[in-house]
């Protein structure tokens, strides 16, 4: 609850945030800088953590055996004055990446599928604890210098000296390549660095070249595309101030950074990386036309100054900004939501990645007021979505083909407001979904076939009064749906199981007695 609050969301305006796993990566939320902090309508599609939460935290990564030949577990530590190796400097304080080999695993180490972020007006709770991991399997750092190394021995691979700290690492999907933000170089400068996994080479800062001066944040965001080929990152070296511009590069530094926006677009505000690591999307305002909306755009990585503008909120709404966006799993569309027509009443759209051009979009859904939570089939061909359609604030499941055409509603009438979670199983079949469709304000479980009008059934047993479901989860096989709630005992949140596919009752995996509950999964 308190980080629906942390990001911005309201009932007038749900923070959406959309995951399909295993697809590549969300956009990456950095904040707006200056006076457009306090725009009414800021971008919210893949918040990271406030740098205090961050300092909380200490992250760990495994690297897959398969991998690199070895399983190797690489983490943030910190090196305190006193305690240091003979090549470290004793001048205080500093953090690491270390890594460390950890001894063959009788099975593969795998990560659990995702679950739904719903963070909107009634946000059920998020699935995980509070560390940035993504889809590749990365994981951010809390402030920390780099290690890694073989049995009992701890190899520092961020290098020496390091003038301040590491404060974000991540490893490459193919597991060969840490590549980290760090004041290395200078205090207070954070700057873009890579190194090999297993320590067999120095640390290269690809972020070389850049012209930041006085007053500058340096880099501040980053991502590894799927290919393991490219970096893409935002840095304020030509504007300064935090004001960002979008930029590529190779991981093992190998040629200098590409500027991929042109200037006009900045700041840039968040942005993502395809599935088939060839474009990168970002959030930049559109100062060329006047509107300063948000806007989103596409670049190929590796070209300078290719970013093209995909959306035109702005053009139909003075005030409109694009708030959320995701792509196709086949990196062929890109899906966003803003409030192009009218201010505040926002609506999906779909758009070709590759588009030569603002208005080859089209519209998705036909929101009375607004949208919120959208998740796209395996197979590309479908959005699934929320959003009051049929009757202003009352949210309802629809679904509808991601190139445009007639949207099919999947619940039947709602008691409520509405649905406030959605996800798609991973054979593309099914839609599970939160909803106080039986007993308003109930918030309970429901199934529905992804294209079949009105299927939406209930699966958990009935609930009423304060009684809720508070979060749901489809299994890999798309054959169950595990969800929290507190049917059992009221106010006693449980997990249970149950079939996708309606008829058989909930199983309860553990039982609890009040005032103990589950608190995530």
């Amino acid at each position: 609850m308190e980080l629906s609050s942390r990001v911005g969301s309201s009932g007038s305006l749900p923070v959406m945030r959309m995951f399909v796993p295993r697809k590549g990566f969300p956009l990456t939320h950095q904040g707006m800088p200056g006076t457009l902090e306090a725009r009414r309508k800021a971008p919210n599609l893949a918040m990271n953590l406030s740098e205090e939460e961050r300092s909380m935290q200490r992250s760990i990564a495994l690297v897959p055996r398969g991998l690199t030949g070895r399983s190797l577990l690489v983490f943030c530590g910190i090196s305190l004055a006193g305690i240091v190796g003979p090549s470290e400097s004793s001048a205080g304080p500093s953090t690491r990446i270390i890594a460390k080999e950890e001894a063959p695993a009788a099975t593969p180490l795998l990560s659990p599928p995702r679950g739904i972020r719903s963070l909107g007006p009634s946000a059920v709770r998020p699935h995980e604890p509070p560390s940035q991991k993504h889809d590749d399997g990365a994981v951010e750092s809390a402030g920390g210098e780099a290690t890694i190394a073989g049995v009992g021995v701890v190899q520092k691979i961020s290098g020496s000296p390091m003038a301040g700290s590491v404060t974000v690492f991540r490893i490459s999907p193919d597991g060969a390549t840490a590549v980290f933000i760090a004041d290395k170089d200078t205090s207070g400068r954070f700057e873009l660095y890579s190194a090999p996994v297993d320590g067999s080479a120095a640390p290269a800062k690809i972020s070389s070249g850049l012209p930041f001066g006085s007053g500058d944040d340096g880099v501040r965001a980053f991502e590894i595309s799927m290919d393991s080929a490219s970096v893409v990152f935002l840095a304020d070296a030509n504007a300064g101030n935090g004001n960002d511009d979008i930029y590529s590069v190779p991981v093992d530094g190998s040629s200098p950074p590409v500027q991929l926006n042109a200037g006009a677009e900045r700041p840039i505000t968040a942005f993502g990386i395809t599935p088939n690591s060839a474009f990168a999307v970002f959030f930049g305002v559109d100062s060329s036309s006047g509107t300063n909306a948000v806007e989103v755009y596409s670049s190929f990585i590796g070209a300078a100054a290719s970013a093209t503008r995909l959306s035109d909120v702005g053009q139909g709404n003075s005030s409109g900004d694009v708030v959320s966006a995701d792509f196709s799993p086949d990196s062929a569309r890109v899906v966003y939501a803003g409030d192009g027509t009218a201010d505040d009443m926002f609506q999906w759209y779909s758009v070709p990645v590759d588009a030569a051009g603002p208005g080859l979009d089209v519209q998705l859904s036909a929101a009375l007021g607004f949208v919120s939570r959208g998740a796209i089939s395996p197979d590309s061909s479908t959005l699934v979505y929320v959003g009051d359609d049929n009757t202003s604030g009352t949210m309802e499941i629809f679904s509808v083909p991601m190139a445009g055409g007639a949207s099919v509603q999947l619940n039947p009438a709602m008691a409520g407001g509405g649905a406030i979670a959605v996800a798609i199983s991973p054979d593309g079949n099914w839609v599970a979904y939160l909803a106080d469709q039986d007993s308003a304000g109930v918030h309970e479980v429901y199934s529905a076939q992804t294209l079949v009008a009105g299927s939406g059934t209930r699966l958990n047993t009935a609930m009423a009064g304060s009684q809720f479901a508070d979060s749901i989860s489809i299994s890999p096989d798309s054959s169950r749906v595990v969800y929290e709630a507190d049917q059992d005992t009221p106010g006693t949140s449980e997990l249970f199981s149950v079939p996708i596919n309606p008829g058989t009752g909930p199983t309860t995996l553990h039982g609890l007695v009040s005032p103990d509950d589950v608190g995530f999964f």
